[in-house]
């Protein structure tokens, strides 16, 4: 009978991109019968691990997409910092001119 502890530990630790050896071997450690942690491997089906990888892959893939659009809201601020440079400029041009004119 697959334990749902262990199921769900090997789950948690796919989805991490764990190792499954090591990961069994974590479970052991902590005192899980090592017969019910391969039953419990064995129950793990490949369909279902690949699933969850490409679950993993497809929101990498989404936190990879908003740096695009982070890009297209950072040429407004990029276009603000260069005004506001160059007015900073204008400023300290015009009182370096004052005190040498003075």
């Amino acid at each position: 009978m697959v334990n749902q502890d262990i199921l769900g530990a090997l789950k948690s630790a796919l989805s991490r991109n764990n190792s499954l050896e090591q990961t069994k071997q974590t479970l052991f450690n902590a005192g899980y019968d090592r017969t019910e942690i391969e039953e419990t491997c064995k129950s793990l089906n490949q369909p279902e691990q690949i699933s969850e990888n490409k679950i993993m892959q497809e929101s990498a893939e989404q936190k990879n997409s908003s740096s695009p659009s982070e890009e297209k809201t950072n040429p407004k601020k990029k276009d603000i910092m260069i005004i506001s440079i160059g007015i900073a400029v204008i400023v300290v041009s015009g009182i370096l001119i004052y005190f040498f004119l003075k």
